[in-house]
């Protein structure tokens, strides 16, 4: 499916989309991703979602404890980026959002912690995808992806959004082609998240100084 079409069909599912996903459990499963994943949150963070939709897993790793500074939201649906800004906007005090894909995202800024949930299903090349998100992290900072995973329903779900899914191993295989360090594989305990999803997380080492 063309990037403009996926966008179409987002634009035409966001009025309902942020209620459904909370339905069916998403949003607390990314919450509880959030929390295993950084088991000390932190204050004056700053985040950006990649594909951030409605702005499910934002709002899921707010309500978790998380407090950012400021957010950056990317998305190349319109009307899903701004049913994300009114659902984020009392929870932190700086949102930026850019209506663009990730390949054509271009900023100077690092951040502390990315997120990502669904996202390299669609990208045309996953791995240059994942690479590109890794690079945006500052020295020490988390990427937080959740990808679909090798499950029957996933069939159901192509047939509308024709996106593609990955085993742990691919997952492992891609980020290696794509000079990441190896996973933490998180497995969703419950609902449609355990069937449809992994979460991955990957820390950017902290650069080192050299000592003369």
């Amino acid at each position: 499916m063309s990037e403009q079409n996926l966008a179409t069909l987002y634009d035409k599912a966001a009025p309902d989309w942020g209620e459904q996903v909370a339905e069916l459990g998403y949003l607390n499963a990314y919450g509880d991703f959030a929390r295993a994943a950084l088991p000390s949150l932190r204050q004056c963070m700053t985040i950006c979602d990649i594909g951030t939709g409605c702005g499910t897993f934002a709002l899921a790793a707010l309500k978790a404890g998380i407090l950012p500074s400021n957010l950056t939201l990317i998305d190349p649906s319109r009307k899903m980026l701004a049913h994300a800004r009114q659902a984020l906007s009392g929870f932190v005090p700086q949102i930026a959002s850019y209506q663009t894909r990730l390949e054509d995202f271009q900023t100077d800024h690092r951040f502390d912690l990315i997120l990502g949930a669904h996202v390299i299903e669609h990208c045309p090349k996953p791995t240059r995808a994942m690479a590109q998100m890794f690079k945006l992290l500052a020295p020490g900072g988390t990427l937080l992806l959740i990808i679909s995973r090798p499950h029957w329903c996933q069939w159901l779900i192509w047939l509308r959004w024709r996106h593609r899914w990955f085993s742990e191993n691919q997952v492992r295989q891609i980020a290696k082609t794509a000079s990441l360090p190896d996973p933490i594989c998180h497995r969703f305990t419950a609902g449609p998240p355990k069937r449809t999803s992994f979460g991955y997380v990957f820390i950017r080492p902290r650069e080192r100084i050299s000592k003369c």
